[in-house]
C-alpha cells in the first residue's frame, strides 16, 4: 500500500497527494521509463497524464509552438532529486528569437496546491551574458542558467486556485536556446 506523506509547503504542512512525470522528446520514442511520461513535441495534444503510480489522472497536457529541436543525448546524464537519468539524457530545445513554446496543463483541482518543476536549462554559451532564457508560469518567470558540463537546473513555480496552468518557455535574442528535459507536476492537499 503507497502512502502519502507529508512536507512543508509555503509554510503549511501538505501532503503529496499525486505527481505526473514527464519527459521531453522530438523524436517520440528515444526514451522510455517506467511511470514517466513520455511527451513529443507537437503531437501532444490533450493527452492524459499517468501518476507516478501508473494510474492515469485527470490531467491533460498540449505542447504548442514552434518544432522542438533534439539537443544532446547525454547517455550517463546523471540523476538529480526526483529526476531520474533516464529523464536527464536527452535535451530538447526551442531557438530564434520571439519563438515562444507552451505546455497547458487542464484538469487541475482549483482546491489543491500545485507545484509545477523542471529540469532545463540556458542551453547556450553566451560569453557576454546578455542572452536570456526564461520560463514562466502562473505569471511568475524565471531565468533559466547556463550550464556547467551539461548539468539542468530544478525551477519551480507554485499553482493555486486554478484549474489550469501555463508554461511558456522563449529567450530574447537569435542565437539562445531555452532547452527542456523534464518535468514533474505535483498535486497537494490545500
Amino acid at each position: 500500500m503507497i502512502r502519502p506523506f507529508k512536507i512543508k509547503y509555503e509554510g503549511a504542512v501538505s501532503t503529496l497527494l499525486q505527481s505526473a512525470k514527464m519527459m521531453f522528446t522530438s523524436d517520440g520514442a528515444f526514451r522510455t521509463e517506467t511511470n514517466w511520461n513520455t511527451l513529443d513535441q507537437n503531437a501532444t495534444t490533450n493527452t492524459s497524464l499517468v501518476n507516478f503510480i501508473g494510474v492515469t489522472t485527470n490531467w491533460l497536457v498540449s505542447i504548442s509552438g514552434p518544432d522542438w529541436d533534439i539537443g544532446d543525448i547525454q547517455p550517463t546524464a546523471p540523476a538529480f532529486g526526483d529526476f531520474s537519468a533516464v529523464s536527464l539524457q536527452q535535451l530538447v530545445y526551442t531557438y530564434q528569437s520571439g519563438n515562444v513554446k507552451t505546455i497547458a496543463f487542464t484538469g487541475l483541482d482549483s482546491t489543491k496546491r500545485y507545484k509545477l518543476r523542471f529540469a532545463a536549462m540556458d542551453a547556450y554559451d553566451d560569453p557576454a551574458g546578455d542572452t536570456t532564457a526564461v520560463i514562466t508560469v502562473a505569471g511568475a518567470t524565471k531565468k533559466l542558467m547556463i550550464p556547467i558540463a551539461f548539468q539542468t537546473q530544478e525551477i519551480y513555480f507554485d499553482i493555486t486556485g486554478s484549474t489550469t496552468a501555463t508554461a511558456t518557455i522563449t529567450h530574447d535574442t537569435g542565437k539562445q536556446y531555452a532547452g527542456l528535459c523534464a518535468a514533474i507536476l505535483e498535486e497537494y492537499s490545500s
